[in-house]
């Protein structure tokens, strides 16, 4: 395969789902012996249900995830409908049985039960829970079964696999400044850069054939014209106050734009 993105496109989107069983591909590498390449674990994609609101972070997700495998990521999805799950990349071993859920708990919130629900999973035995048969060939729960009362329900089933990926939510961050700290989301730490100032780090950019020493001197310019800036913005916003202070003491109301 020539096209680089197709083979990238391929070796992320292992394992691929044909014929209902997983196939596993591997970057081919003449040096490797394919008798030394691991075809037995795979990434997957494992939906985290029931959750806590409080407790759906990336973080409670990396610790579930650390139970069934090696975490690979970790984030909160969203579904059309605005549903909220974490989603967990684990490393999965394919000899391992797949698992319903898990219990968590601690003394604040009790005990609760996880559903999992997991992307892209091929047909495996609803009884054991492996993948290399289905339950009419099961012959791993034979002990089980004898011990099992009639009532109880099966937790594996076709619903552990899931259709619906969702949209991975993206932590909104603030692009505009905000004089007002309780307005800001970084309270008013963050300070915009003079238009004066970009221009002239953009020319200095662009000079790129411009000898050193002629650099080093515009950088120390743009370092003056920063320190003046500040100096003047220092001070504008001091005679502000103080208009401040006398209109509260006079009645008079002013409005003032702050650089």
């Amino acid at each position: 395969m020539d096209n680089t993105e197709d083979v990238k496109r391929i070796l992320k989107g292992s394992p691929w789902i044909v014929r209902n069983v997983w196939m596993i591909v591997h970057p081919w590498d003449r040096k490797v012996s394919i008798k030394d390449l691991n075809f037995s674990l795979v990434p997957l994609w494992i939906q985290l249900w029931g959750l806590p609101i409080h407790c759906k972070t990336a973080t409670i997700g990396k610790s579930i995830g650390e139970q069934p495998g090696e975490v690979m990521d970790s984030a909160v999805y969203e579904l059309a409908d605005k549903a909220k799950f974490v989603n967990i990349k684990i490393l999965f071993n394919i000899s391992d049985p797949i698992r319903a859920g898990l219990f968590i708990g601690n003394k604040v919130d009790g005990v609760n039960w996880i559903d999992f629900r997991f992307e892209n999973l091929p047909m495996f035995c609803f009884k054991c829970g492996l993948i290399d048969h289905i339950e009419d060939n099961c012959i791993n729960t034979q002990e089980e079964e004898d011990t099992i009362e009639v009532e109880t329900v099966n937790p594996r089933g076709a619903w552990l696999g899931s259709n619906n990926y969702g949209r991975r939510v993206v932590e909104k961050k603030e692009k505009t400044f905000r004089s007002d700290p309780r307005k800001s989301l970084s309270g008013g730490l963050f300070s915009p850069v003079p238009k004066e100032l970009s221009d002239i780090m953009a020319k200095l950019n662009m000079d790129s054939e411009s000898q050193e020493d002629s650099a080093t001197d515009q950088y120390h310019n743009v370092l003056n014209q920063k320190h003046q800036y500040e100096t003047e913005a220092a001070k504008s916003k001091q005679e502000n106050n103080l208009k401040r202070k006398t209109a509260a003491a006079t009645g008079i109301t002013l409005s003032f734009e702050y650089p």
